[in-house]
């Protein structure tokens, strides 16, 4: 039984759909979209094998252009009331029998687009694609575009709604069911196709899903996907229907030939029975013949002959001999019943042992199929994840963007996006190796993040503004926090892909520290925003106040804050030496704050 699809999609503006981009993919075309003014070039397709556009006899010429054609359309559904929502063409998606050679599938296609579309009034582009390149070679398809609306004279008029009858698709896969069946017989192929459900045709088999090429695009990276899951669910379920139904036809066969030693074993018992009739009715016989004649009634009795016995002497003979066939008999009787137990336990053995091997195999793929289950549930876990990380890295490379695109306002600059370092990173991800890869852009990423605080660390030594000063420590610190948020963030998702518990102890601590870190960065931005309001305002004359005493700080700047745990905790991560050389300073400056004098402090 050869393949069979026909499928129908409407292509609509609420999805994001243009239809002049879906007539430029199938194609293999250039086409301008009027509408957005964008190009749409897919001349670089080398699957498509033939394109055409057939047109009713009341359709003007204009309509053979493909740009002119769609773009039309598109206009069209600009002038109705409702244009977000505009359903701009149906999708016709068919399989072509493999059998068939190219010229003989443009001729099928040419032949059931004409009567079933274009005498019907519609507009059809037609496309015939070769198979991809992965598959076995066979997944010959064509695509059909087809207008919606009424052909006028001046170009297209109001939606035609007897094309949207829900009898209508079944009417069409009945027609292409009964075109191909013709065309295959013809060409003298012994394969045939039908339209109907599996169910229908009485076939016990689940039916896979046809994913479609943005779905068939993730699925070749490696990335699982909804419909892929589904797919290899139905396609084991469906591997292990046929593993069961070949144990059953195995277990058939070997009732077969238990049914077969039966009647067997049946056959040789009528045999030994005819046997011990004959052997029965032989004895008779002989008996009849040694048996002395009977004189006539009223006559002399016969003398005995000189060589013949006595009457004693011959029942004798007789009995003895009755007796050496009776045991006989008794022994082949007793040799049949062994026989007929040992067959009756050597078969009752061997229905025992296919009864278990079926119980065993029953039970080794009920443990597949909750292996299976437990693996697809961790695959659907890490798409997701999978798919929340690749969208931070498309956030943080359009973050990364913008922040190219504006100049800095101040000479510490604007404030680094956290992902921008990941997406970065995240720019050599091979989806074969996806565990690898991220290990490789987490390192690459801390890698970036100490160079960035390095640098900054740089910055602020050569500062002689003071308010220059504090805005780049401000934003050292900040950047530092939300360095710590996203890395714990990460981790948080990577232990529940793990362990599949949203209770995990070490990813509820994670995400507890995150939540301080995000506090933490929140007033520190607070006060970097002060701090460039203040730099921006115009200049005003200070008021006189009075004098305050300084507070000490590690390098004995007046009024500056003492850092805090966390920035403490993220300095020691950056740079080990530097954070040493503070403690250093700060006991310095306690020190001094006593009163100790250097005597004091040595000792």
């Amino acid at each position: 039984m050869a393949d069979f699809r026909l499928s129908a999609d409407i292509i609509r503006r609420s999805k994001g759909r243009s239809v002049v981009a879906a007539a430029a993919y199938r194609a293999g075309d250039r086409l301008l979209d009027e509408r957005t003014g964008s190009v749409k070039d897919y001349t670089y397709r080398a699957d498509v094998l033939y394109s055409e556009i057939l047109t009713p006899k009341n359709a003007p010429a204009w309509m053979q252009d493909r740009h002119d054609l769609w773009n039309e359309i598109e206009r069209s559904e600009d002038r109705s009331t409702r244009r977000g929502e505009a359903q701009l063409a149906r999708d016709i998606e068919l399989s072509l029998p493999h059998e068939l050679t190219h010229e003989q599938h443009v001729d099928l296609v040419r032949e059931f687009v004409q009567v079933n579309f274009v005498d019907q009034g519609m507009v059809a582009d037609v496309a015939i694609h070769a198979p991809p390149r992965r598959g076995d070679g066979r997944n010959h398809h064509a695509h059909i575009l087809l207008s919606m609306r009424d052909i006028e004279e001046d170009g297209f008029g109001k939606k035609n709604r007897t094309w949207n009858r829900k009898d209508q698709l079944q009417e069409w896969r009945e027609r292409w069911d009964e075109l191909q069946n013709n065309a295959l017989e013809k060409y003298g192929c012994d394969a045939r196709v039908d339209h109907r459900s599996l169910a229908d045709q009485g076939i016990d088999r689940e039916p896979t899903m046809h994913l479609g090429p943005a779905t068939q695009a993730m699925e070749d990276q490696g990335i699982a996907t909804d419909r892929g899951d589904e797919n290899r669910r139905r396609k084991g379920a469906n591997d292990n229907l046929e593993l069961l139904k070949a144990e059953l036809a195995d277990i058939d066969r070997q009732i077969a030939s238990i049914q077969r030693l039966q009647k067997i074993v049946g056959a040789v018992e009528s045999g030994y029975q005819r046997v011990e009739q004959g052997a029965v009715s032989e004895r008779q016989a002989s008996e009849m013949e040694t048996r002395p004649p009977q004189p006539y009634a009223g006559g002399p009795e016969a003398a005995p002959m000189p060589d013949s016995g006595s009457p004693v002497e011959k029942g004798g003979a007789e009995a003895k001999e009755q007796e050496r066939q009776d045991q006989a008999q008794k022994a082949q009787e007793t040799q049949q019943e062994q026989a007929r137990v040992a067959e009756a336990k050597r078969l009752d053995q061997l229905g025992q042992q296919y009864r278990d091997k079926v119980l065993a195999d029953a039970q080794a793929m009920q443990q597949q199929q909750d292996r299976l289950k437990v693996d697809r549930d961790a695959q659907q876990r890490h798409a997701i994840w999978l798919e929340a990380q690749e969208k931070t890295a498309r956030e943080a490379r359009q973050a990364e963007q913008r922040l190219k695109e504006e100049q800095d306002r101040a000479p510490e600059g604007s404030l680094r996006n956290p992902g921008t370092r990941y997406a970065q990173a995240l720019q050599q991800y091979d989806p074969r190796s996806p565990y690898e890869s991220l290990a490789k852009a987490a390192i690459a990423e801390h890698a970036a993040f100490k160079a960035e605080q390095l640098a900054l660390s740089r910055q602020i030594e050569s500062a002689t503004d003071p308010k220059q000063r504090q805005a780049l420590e401000l934003r050292q610190k900040i950047e530092g926090y939300d360095y710590l948020v996203i890395t714990g963030e990460r981790i948080a998702g990577q232990s529940l892909v793990i362990t599949g518990r949203a209770d995990n102890q070490d990813r509820l601590r994670t995400l507890e520290n995150v939540a301080k870190y995000r506090d933490e960065a929140k007033a520190l931005r607070e006060q970097y925003r002060d701090l460039q309001a203040e730099r921006t305002a115009p200049q005003q004359a200070p008021e006189k106040a009075p004098e305050k005493s300084p507070i000490p700080t590690r390098e004995g700047r007046p009024g500056e804050r003492q850092p805090g745990k966390y920035a403490r905790m993220v300095e020691k991560i950056n740079d080990p030496e530097a954070a040493k050389k503070r403690k250093e300073q700060e006991e310095l400056e306690r020190q001094k704050g006593k009163g100790l004098g250097k005597d004091e402090r040595e000792r």
